[in-house]
C-alpha cells in the first residue's frame, strides 16, 4: 500500500467515524458539505484523493478541525508521525509546502505544522477568529513575517508569536529555501480551523 493510498483510507476512515458519531447519513453530510453522496462514499472507503476545498468543507459540516480528518486515530498516551508520510495541506507551484503533522486533542483542537518556503514564495492567511494565537519557530534560512502591514524578519533559531485575528502573511523573499514549525492555537472557547492559502507567490 502506497502512502497516499494510506493518508486516503486514513481520511476515509476519519470522516465515516465522525459521520456517523453525529448520526448523519451520507446523504446529510453530502448536503451539508455541498458534495455528491457518489463522491462522499469514494472518499469513506479510501478509494478516492479528494481535494483540500472538498476536505475542507466536509470537516467544517462535522464542526471539526481541518487537520482531524488527517490524523490516525491511534489509541494510547503517545503517538508519533513521520513528517515525511505526512500529506502536505497546501503548497505552491514553487514547491512550497505545508503539512499538518500532528493535532491535539478536542475541542481545542493545536495544530503542529511543518513548512517549506521556496524562494519568493509567500502565504497569505486571513483573519483568524479573536483570541488566536500563532507561534513560529525558524529552523532554516530567514523568514519574513508581515502583521498588519508591518513586517518582522526571523532568521534561523529565532522564535515569533502573532496575533492571528489580524491576518498575516509568511514570505521567503531569499535566495534560500526556508523552513520553520508552526503551532496554531485556536481560542479556548472554540473552534478555528487553520485557514486557506489567499494568495501565493
Amino acid at each position: 500500500m502506497t502512502s497516499r493510498d494510506t493518508i486516503a483510507g486514513t481520511v476515509g476512515g476519519n470522516i465515516r467515524r465522525l459521520r456517523l458519531d453525529r448520526s448523519l447519513t451520507l446523504a446529510k453530510l453530502a448536503e451539508q458539505a455541498g458534495t455528491s453522496v457518489r463522491t462522499l462514499v469514494e472518499i469513506e472507503s479510501g478509494r478516492a484523493n479528494a481535494s483540500l476545498a472538498t476536505l475542507g468543507a466536509i470537516a467544517d459540516a462535522l464542526g471539526v478541525d481541518f487537520g482531524r480528518l488527517t490524523q490516525a486515530n491511534e489509541p494510547g498516551a503517545l503517538r508519533t508521525v513521520r513528517v515525511a508520510d505526512v500529506a502536505a495541506a497546501w503548497s505552491d507551484d514553487r514547491g512550497s509546502q505545508a503539512r499538518i503533522v500532528l493535532v491535539s486533542r478536542e475541542p481545542q483542537s493545536v495544530e503542529l505544522l511543518t513548512w517549506t518556503l521556496k524562494p519568493g514564495s509567500s502565504y497569505r492567511a486571513q483573519p483568524d477568529p479573536e483570541g488566536t494565537d500563532v507561534l513560529v519557530l525558524v529552523t532554516r534560512g530567514t523568514l519574513t513575517m508581515t502583521v498588519e502591514g508591518e513586517p518582522s524578519q526571523l532568521k534561523a533559531g529565532t522564535a515569533g508569536h502573532i496575533t492571528a485575528d489580524a491576518g498575516y502573511v509568511l514570505a521567503n523573499p531569499g535566495r534560500a529555501e526556508t523552513e520553520f514549525a508552526l503551532v496554531h492555537i485556536p481560542p479556548a472557547t472554540g473552534r478555528a480551523r487553520y485557514t486557506r492559502p489567499a494568495t501565493t507567490r
